[in-house]
């Protein structure tokens, strides 16, 4: 199975999709996807319909409070929404979360941590925590957590460091790109923020890895702009089929 996730970068603001958004999504011929930092706009109807003609027919959004992103998980199974808790951390953490599970029993837990100015840094913990409670359960069975965890490997405690690692002892099998990053920093710096966790279900042969293929076809992808994907796409593979 092919699991695409990706950062769209609408910073909590309704922002028009492009169309070499779509056309990059459909270049990697994924059977599910989880995009991040996604929000409905105007274009919600009609980038449903188009995803809909490449066999996303099942498509489930977390709800939208004022000024949050979204998580949209799209699948070309059919699916069922799974209701989390409410973490009742900050206003930020329950659209940033959605899990879903499709017919054949596969768990999609897409989930980006929000980028929580200075005065709330103390959230960030405290949701990873939650996060790892959340899905402790679901490693007995076919799960794979995918999105922006705004954490790197070797990131210091301050940054969550510890806490990326104790998602890892904590049984999950983290698909780490062999090299390159997920997003680059004002500066240079490169970083790899974006990830994809699977449970013992799906890591006997399972990889990952980024792509920025999509700023190499069009001109446009590859200006730094608000509302156009400034971070990689991630792509992982791992076995699974119907009825597993």
């Amino acid at each position: 199975m092919n699991l695409l996730t990706w950062n769209l970068n609408h910073r909590a603001a309704r922002r028009r999709i492009k169309p070499w958004v779509i056309e990059a999504i459909a270049a990697e011929s994924p059977d599910a996807v989880v995009l991040t930092e996604y929000v409905q706009g105007i274009d919600d109807a009609p980038f449903r319909a188009i995803l809909g003609r490449l066999g996303f027919n099942n498509i489930s959004i977390s709800e939208r409070p004022r000024r949050q992103n979204q998580v949209m998980i799209l699948t070309k199974s059919i699916h069922e929404r799974i209701p989390l808790p409410d973490p009742a951390i900050h206003a930020a953490v329950p659209s940033n979360i959605l899990q879903v599970r499709t017919s054949e029993g596969l768990n999609i837990v897409g989930f980006r941590m929000p980028a929580y100015e200075r005065k709330n840094a103390h959230c960030k913990p405290t949701t990873w925590d939650w996060l790892i409670d959340v899905v402790d359960k679901l490693k007995a069975e076919p799960t794979v957590i995918a999105g922006d965890f705004n954490t790197a490997v070797g990131d210091s405690d301050a940054y969550c460091g510890n806490k990326l690692q104790a998602l890892i002892d904590r049984g999950w099998n983290h698909l780490a790109p062999d090299s390159g990053h997920s997003w680059r920093r004002a500066g240079g710096v490169e970083r790899a923020i974006d990830h994809v966790f699977v449970s013992n279900h799906l890591a006997k042969g399972a990889t990952a890895r980024y792509s920025w293929d999509f700023q190499n076809d069009n001109a446009e992808a590859s200006k730094a702009v608000v509302g156009s994907p400034d971070h990689a796409m991630v792509i992982a593979d791992f076995p699974w089929r119907e009825g597993q």
